[in-house]
């Protein structure tokens, strides 16, 4: 079985140029030229007569058909006769045991075309359209990449002619004989970013084994070799791994998460992922109707499907409660990096009754600076109906993530690091819709927001009132729908 940990879009440097070239391409004279051309070819030499006599010409058709040849130089005039120019002769090819003229012309095309910077390869409009690059990690590329561009985009688009042919301008190369005769000009149109969105999996087989593929057809058979998978290792590779004893001591007794203590290996101080896998695999990770274990982001389809599919059950029915507060992993360089984000958000949302003050989405994140947060705001801008929010610390510890529409639902995650370099962790914990888990998890989140020291407010704009924040303006009333006990703000 194949659990999906997440999804991550790579973006990957790309550069439009244009082409200003010059193609040779098959010319085919008509009828009655080329056999009186394959006539004299045969004879070496005839008079006007022969010709003329052999097809059956008027005096007008036949000046004509000399006038075209010889301005065409492929006859000429010897000692009162007609014979093939050497131009003419060079041109007789066999073709199916016989030999016929196979004449080119030349004409000027230009064409705009794209190459990813990495090994500089040629862009199909397909494997640009292939994914949306709203969301993803920008792939570091080394310096040599970005050096004498229109040398490249010449020599490549000089050597791979007839690829560009096929892929870009979607013409029949083995019909339609046509050769690059030369490039005219290169020039500069625009740098872009190619998204690369791969998944991150598991299988019940080998379920401490990180696993990864492209999402899109398209895109792997593009690049079959795989040569991407290694920039995108290294772009998101992390320096050490963390001892998270402390770090899920924390979550547990926050979370109050139902399931995860039971895998956990005291001599090892980790989860045994083995067995949790096992019993996910054969749906034994299941409290009650209302209570079940989640494993991978809340954003992948599984999870999503599960989420909104139940969310959407309840909101049949007018809910007074409404608004979402996530407690993110955005520190992480993966974490919300695909589409899969904003479609559960926005699903999320869409359920809300927008008339309420209440009816938001507030995604709260660490955020340490300015400079982070102006990173923050760029990595979420697209998210057009969610507020950001700074947080001083990580509620439930520097591993956990939140989610509560409190009165309604809650989920809770453990990011648990693999044996791996990448920054992927294995996030496993539950959703539940039970309002013992609601009511006390949004009782501590409470608690431990208003006792908070300091907030920062990085990411709120300057001179921002207090009741204006996002904090005040909404998730203290989100937050107080689901509280046994508002009055503690």
């Amino acid at each position: 079985m194949k659990i999906q940990l997440s999804k991550v879009c790579f973006g990957l440097p790309m550069k439009s140029f244009f082409m200003d070239y010059t193609v040779s391409k098959k010319r085919e004279l008509p009828v009655v030229k080329e056999f009186v051309i394959r006539l004299i070819y045969s004879l070496t030499t005839t008079s006007l007569e022969t010709i003329q006599d052999f097809f059956g010409l008027t005096n007008k058709e036949m000046l004509a058909i000399v006038d075209d040849l010889q301005e065409e130089n492929l006859i000429e005039w010897e000692t009162g006769k007609i014979k093939l120019t050497y131009y003419a002769m060079s041109k007789f090819t066999e073709e199916d045991g016989n030999l016929r003229p196979t004449f080119f012309e030349v004409t000027d095309e230009a064409s705009p075309v794209e190459f990813e910077l990495y090994s500089f390869r040629m862009l199909s409009t397909d494997v640009r359209r292939s994914g949306s690059q709203d969301f993803s990690v920008s792939l570091n590329l080394p310096d040599e990449c970005y050096r004498n561009l229109l040398n490249k985009a010449q020599s490549a688009f000089d050597t791979n002619f007839n690829l560009f042919r096929e892929l870009v301008l979607k013409e029949d190369v083995f019909s339609e004989i046509k050769e690059l005769y030369k490039i005219n000009q290169v020039s500069n149109r625009f740098d872009s970013t190619l998204p690369l969105e791969v998944e991150y999996f598991v299988d019940t087989e080998s379920p401490n084994i990180l696993k990864m593929e492209y999402v899109s057809n398209t895109v792997d058979e593009w690049d079959e070799s795989k040569t991407m998978f290694s920039l995108m290792d290294s772009t998101i590779q992390v320096d050490t791994k963390k001892d998270q004893y402390d770090s899920f001591n924390e979550y547990l007794e926050v979370s109050n998460d139902p399931f995860l203590l039971q895998y956990w290996d005291e001599s090892t101080k980790t989860l045994n992922i083995k067995g949790l896998v096992n019993h996910y695999e054969n749906s034994l990770t299941r409290l009650n109707d209302d209570t079940f274990m989640l494993i991978g982001n809340l954003y992948t389809e599984n999870n999503r499907d599960i989420i909104l599919g139940r969310l959407g059950t309840i909101f049949e029915n007018k809910q007074d409660n409404s608004g979402l507060i996530w407690l993110t992993n955005a520190e992480s360089k993966t974490w919300g990096k695909t589409t899969d984000l904003s479609k559960l958000v926005d699903g999320i949302y869409s359920l809300f009754d927008k008339r309420k003050k209440t009816s938001k989405v507030v995604l709260g994140m660490v955020c340490e600076s300015y400079q982070e947060s102006i990173i923050q705001r760029n990595n979420f801008w697209k998210l057009s109906d969610a507020e950001l929010m700074d947080l001083p610390a990580r509620f439930g510890g520097e591993d956990a993530e939140f989610m509560m529409i409190p009165g309604i639902m809650v989920a809770s995650l453990f990011h648990l690091q693999l044996d791996d370099k990448r920054d992927i962790s294995f996030p496993v914990g539950y959703v539940s819709f039970e309002s013992k888990f609601i009511s006390k998890i949004s009782n501590k989140f409470l608690d431990w927001i208003t006792h908070q020291p300091k907030y920062n407010d990085y990411l709120e704009k300057k001179d921002t009132q207090e009741d204006q924040k996002v904090r005040s303006k909404y998730l203290m009333p989100i937050l107080q729908q689901g509280t046994l006990n508002p009055k503690l703000y």
